[in-house]
């Protein structure tokens, strides 16, 4: 999970972004797709697939991912969510509690 500020972004997708999803490579996997999905049914429809709909902020250079990926895991989520949006779901347990169960499902098996 990481924050990004719209000041910084280059894109008008970027600028609109609630929240940008990618599995931290140039291809979707289906858990980034079932969190993307979750995220703009109950969150916001400016949950953005990395690279489909907004081309930054996937998290391609991130170690993590990369080293996982190396070791055959396939479930790594790169999660980056606008400031405004961080500050509802810290204010906001009900909010909060839906993000946590659409991560949850994103990765179930």
């Amino acid at each position: 999970l990481h924050g990004f500020t719209t000041k910084k972004r280059t894109t008008p997708q970027g600028k609109r972004a609630a929240f940008i999803i990618s599995a931290a490579n140039s291809a979707p996997t289906p858990p980034v797709r079932r969190l993307t999905a979750c995220l703009k049914r109950h969150l916001s429809t400016d949950a953005l697939l990395y690279p489909e709909e907004v081309k930054e902020l996937g998290g391609t250079t991130n170690l993590n991912a990369a080293d996982l990926r190396r070791r055959g895991f396939s479930r790594f989520i790169h999660v980056e969510i606008r400031r405004d949006f961080r500050d509802r779901l810290v204010a906001d347990k009900k909010l909060r509690k839906r993000f946590g169960e659409c991560l949850a499902d994103a990765v179930k098996f």
